[in-house]
């Protein structure tokens, strides 16, 4: 019995040792696999060293491949690459291919900068060393941060150059000065298809180059730089396309947008450079939500060496993008045919002028031509129209230094000087700010403002806010076209 009994308990404790051991194997299993699931310390620091906020709540990210560009708290950055500027005076780029054992990827030579290949373990705080410690040969470094493009016989469709005034400013220059010297304008973008056939790209484009791709063919991989050329320069009267609004004019083409249409600092950095050895005007179709160092600092140097920058607020509906918002810069805005401003349209009180900027229509690669909507091309036409004045005779009026030929900040107070204004009626001017750019002088705000028929619609208006229709009647767009005619 005691033998029994006693063997019955060795099988019992036996048992419970197997359970005991199924149980700690089960946990064990639980345990690897929760393991698995929680983020390892490494992972964790990985996510912090490639993502960081700062003090304006903007949020770095790495960019990827077809990374949406519609949230405006991110600010995309090229993956393990930092831009690092230097004194030329210390270190010149030209004589390294390396810097802190990191290889060299880009370097700009006007900006005095590189590009390097970071395979460190946190960009963010190399970048910060590299801007505290005591290295006397750096000026400055950060992110290569990423930006985008503004996205953005046809004569009777070409609205805009009816409403800017192009056809009577065309009476006095076409971009051309009496003298016979060309104005130079310089487009930053995707580059030109040279073979369109309303484009004369052998006689016109004077200087080339790829920024991107580091060569100097600057053929056009996607389509915006082809529009923006082509609404300058196309050419009049060949029984093709369109016209363009200065076609006398000579056009530098700098690719400085890839085939996705983005850009990133370094390279729209020293796209400016390279342009502004021949460019008097510097057009760009694309914006930043955050502002490079080596972007603000080009600029600055262009405009002080006298180029007039021009640049698209962007089409987010939110606040202005970079370069425009800079004081060096030009920010252009857009409107509808209507002369109503764009709800997409990005505004601030950085915004100077407004131009068309829907359905606009223009040249696109392979002899083909469609409309287009954006900032992007209301920039273009500022550009355009800039051209025109620079290349006809000095307002004695706005000529402050009296040498007869027209600078930067003469030719950007002429402009918001001689701007069809918005600001009547109903129209919200922070749409609009300076009005529409114009070529030639016209009526202002207060021949309109006052006008008695003015007067009798505001009032109707403002208290009847359903006759905001009037604008749409045919009475409406007679009386404007009127306003517009200078009767």
């Amino acid at each position: 019995m005691d033998k029994n009994r006693c063997d019955k308990n060795s099988l019992k404790l036996r048992a419970d040792g197997k359970m005991n051991k199924k149980i700690l194997k089960n946990c064990g299993v639980i345990l690897i696999v929760l393991f698995c699931l929680i983020p390892s310390t490494s992972s964790i620091n990985l996510i912090d060293n490639t993502s960081k906020s700062n003090e304006e709540g903007l949020v770095y990210k790495e960019y990827y491949p077809g990374a949406p560009f519609d949230d405006l708290s991110i600010c995309y950055y090229q993956p393990n690459q930092v831009i690092i500027k230097f004194d030329k005076k210390i270190l010149d780029v030209k004589d390294i291919d390396e810097y802190d054992n990191y290889p060299v990827l880009k370097r700009s030579q006007g900006l005095n900068a590189v590009s390097v290949e970071y395979n460190g373990n946190n960009i963010h705080e190399y970048i910060e060393n590299l801007n505290n410690i005591d290295r006397d040969e750096i000026e400055y470094a950060e992110l290569n941060f990423v930006g985008t493009g503004c996205n953005d016989p046809h004569w009777n469709e070409q609205w805009g150059h009816q409403s800017v005034k192009i056809p009577e400013a065309w009476k006095k220059s076409k971009g051309r000065k009496s003298d016979g010297t060309r104005i130079v304008i310089a487009i930053l973008d995707t580059g030109l298809d040279f073979n369109h056939e309303d484009i004369n790209a052998d006689d016109r484009v004077i200087y080339q180059y790829d920024v991107v791709n580091q060569d100097t063919d600057a053929s056009d991989d996607h389509w915006h730089g082809t529009f923006n050329a082509g609404l300058i320069i196309a050419t009049h009267d060949n029984n093709k396309g369109i016209k363009g609004i200065a076609p006398e004019c000579n056009l530098v083409i700098i690719k400085v947008l890839d085939e996705n249409n983005n850009c990133n600092a370094l390279d729209v950095a020293d796209g400016i450079y390279r342009a502004l050895e021949f460019a008097d005007i510097i057009s760009m179709s694309l914006a930043f939500r955050n502002s490079p160092t080596s972007l603000i600092t080009t600029c600055n140097n262009a405009y002080n060496q006298g180029a007039f920058l021009v640049a698209a607020t962007g089409n987010e509906g939110l606040d202005i993008g970079y370069p425009a918002k800079y004081e060096s810069v030009m920010a252009v805005g857009a409107i509808k045919p209507t002369l109503k401003g764009c709800d997409w349209s990005n505004v601030g009180p950085e915004l100077e002028l407004v131009g068309p900027g829907v359905d606009v229509i223009s040249t696109l690669p392979n002899n083909k031509y469609e409309k287009k909507s954006g900032t992007s091309y209301a920039s273009t036409y500022v550009a355009g129209v800039a051209a025109l004045i620079m290349s006809s005779a000095v307002d004695s009026d706005f000529d402050d230094n009296e040498n007869k030929n027209w600078e930067n900040h003469e030719i950007r107070q002429y402009l918001m000087h001689i701007a069809f204004d918005l600001k009547r009626w109903y129209e919200r001017d922070i749409f609009t700010s300076h009005g529409l750019v114009q070529a030639i002088k016209g009526p202002k705000n207060r021949e309109i403002n006052n006008n008695p028929i003015t007067n009798l619609i505001n009032n109707i208006i403002n208290i009847f806010p359903i006759f905001k229709q009037l604008e749409k009647s045919l009475f409406y767009k007679l009386y404007l076209s009127n306003c517009l005619e200078g009767g």
